[in-house]
């Protein structure tokens, strides 16, 4: 029967063989094994079919629903770990969040990645006017030398807090013993002059606006993953509040 169906599809006990029934050929042109045995009659093929649909679109709302959770606890993470770094400062993680969201839409680079490279640069001490001002650059040094954005960013930041070079094998020029202000505007123009414009270039060609496509989806499985997340957490703090009595 159908349930027997669905039960059988979802414990994986199901095989295929070609031709057992009207809808056979069907689930072998969509790559689906599905094995119909003797417990059917043809006269079930129809609803057959209809339960191994709906077996497989529960599994798929369900790898969906595990996928959201994981890209909204990376999203998550992000924020906290720069709102960490920035000691504190609500309202310049909320600029630097908004920055991230608006590159996104131009660039190659998630709104969580660059959040990780903005983290970098407040480790360092930045402010929020010079991390706003390094940052699109420092997307463009990265794609032009297919680098990590958030090593690009820790190179920028060793640049500045250190009284080395780290960016002088890249072409950078840099007074090592200038102040802190004046190694930003120093990289700002090294970078602008041999970088600028190529992350939003490499966006517009090949799969690039695929590849925005693809985190604009990232967006809304993230709002997806937080509403499983934030129903699911004071049930999840309870468990284990409960095990841990249990040691």
């Amino acid at each position: 029967d159908v349930a027997k169906a669905i039960e059988d599809v979802k414990r994986g006990k199901v095989e295929y063989r070609e031709d057992d029934c009207p809808v056979a050929n069907d689930l072998f042109d969509r790559n689906i094994a599905v094995w119909l045995d003797s417990w059917y009659s043809p006269e079930d093929c129809a609803d057959i079919a209809v339960g191994i649909a709906a077996a497989f679109s529960a599994r798929a709302v369900l790898n969906f629903a595990s996928q959201s959770v994981k890209a909204y606890n990376q999203q998550a993470q992000a924020e906290q770990g720069l709102l960490v770094a920035l000691k504190g400062r609500r309202d310049v993680q909320q600029a630097l969040i908004e920055q991230a969201s608006e590159l996104q839409g131009k660039t190659l680079f998630g709104d969580e990645v660059t959040l990780e490279a903005q983290k970098q640069l407040a480790v360092f001490g930045l402010t929020k006017r010079q991390i706003l001002e390094l940052i699109p650059l420092i997307q463009d040094f990265a794609t032009s030398q297919r680098m990590d954005l958030a090593q690009a960013a820790n190179l920028v930041g060793k640049a500045i807090g250190s009284g080395t070079n780290a960016l002088s094998r890249y072409g950078i020029e840099l007074d090592t013993s200038a102040s802190k202000t004046d190694k930003v505007a120093q990289l700002v123009d090294g970078l602008t002059t041999k970088f600028k414009g190529q992350a939003e270039a490499m966006a517009a060609v090949g799969s690039g606006p695929m590849q925005q496509a693809s985190n604009a989806a990232g967006d809304l499985a993230e709002q997806f993953g937080k509403l499983i997340s934030v129903n699911t957490a004071g049930f999840f703090k309870s468990l284990t509040n409960d095990l841990l009595s249990m040691n």
